[in-house]
């Protein structure tokens, strides 16, 4: 691949802890992370692709990271859900490089329930130059993300998100950030997915989710994500989702397809 392997530094940031993401840890050329399933990852009691979003995008994009000579940053993620997320259980995500340059790479990975293969997924992330502050590399590192509300996904993504007429509104905090202090990769998978499940809601299971990462967004940022129905037939939906800043840039943008489930 022209890119050596170096050791592996893991940092925990607010996502991780919102959704119970273990540690990603290294089993010879795989990067393996875990969560729980439950009621924290449902909404109106159905399990939501959403909840995956973290998960997925920590362990493949710590797989980019251990090429990175400093850090790397999500540029692409997507996601095929091969069936309906289970309503219990431990999630377990599994991913290895399959292509690297000098500039970045692109890592695949599957999402097992139980054994069983619910997911997989792809990111292409882009190397940087440098480190988050040697501060957020601390070990023990957490995050004060106040009491969480596990009743549902939406109690658990807190007050900080609002559902609108047109999608939904996000008040960026360090609740949602990876360690270089900007939206992370996985929350902006979870936000556009739960957009489009919002935009096409007698479609109850998502297919896919495709989503291009092209700004970071820091804390303390008004995003709006708006959906806009694509196609809706009986059987599936195609939704397009962008996400904007307060000053009408957009910062991610998504492509969901929904459809009935097996």
């Amino acid at each position: 691949m022209g890119v050596a392997p170096r050791p592996l530094t893991v940092v925990t940031s607010g996502p991780e802890q919102l959704f119970g993401v273990s540690p990603v840890a290294q089993e010879g050329a795989e990067l393996v992370a875990t969560m729980p399933l439950g009621p924290g990852t449902r909404v109106g009691g159905r399990p939501q692709a959403a909840a995956l979003g973290v998960l997925v995008d920590d362990v493949l994009g710590y797989a980019v990271n251990t090429l990175a000579a400093g850090w790397s940053v999500s540029t692409e993620v997507s996601m095929d859900l091969l069936t309906p997320l289970p309503a219990d259980g431990w999630a377990e995500c599994r991913a290895r490089v399959v292509h690297a340059d000098a500039t970045g790479a692109v890592t695949e990975g599957v999402v097992t329930v139980g054994g069983d293969v619910v997911a997989r997924a792809v990111l292409r992330g882009r190397f940087r130059d440098h480190e988050p502050d040697p501060a957020v590399l601390a070990a023990g590192r957490t995050v004060d993300l106040g009491p969480v509300d596990r009743t549902d996904l939406d109690t658990v993504l807190g007050g900080g998100v609002a559902q609108r007429a047109r999608g939904l509104t996000v008040r960026t905090s360090s609740r949602f950030a990876n360690p270089l202090g900007n939206l992370h990769g996985g929350m902006h998978v979870c936000f556009h997915e739960r957009a489009a499940a919002l935009a096409a809601p007698t479609l109850p299971s998502t297919a896919s989710v495709r989503v291009q990462l092209v700004r970071g967004v820091p804390t303390g940022v008004d995003l709006e994500l708006v959906p806009r129905v694509l196609h809706a037939g009986r059987t599936l939906a195609v939704v397009g989702v962008e996400a904007r800043d307060g000053d009408g840039r957009l910062c991610s943008a998504a492509t969901v397809v929904r459809h009935h489930g097996t």
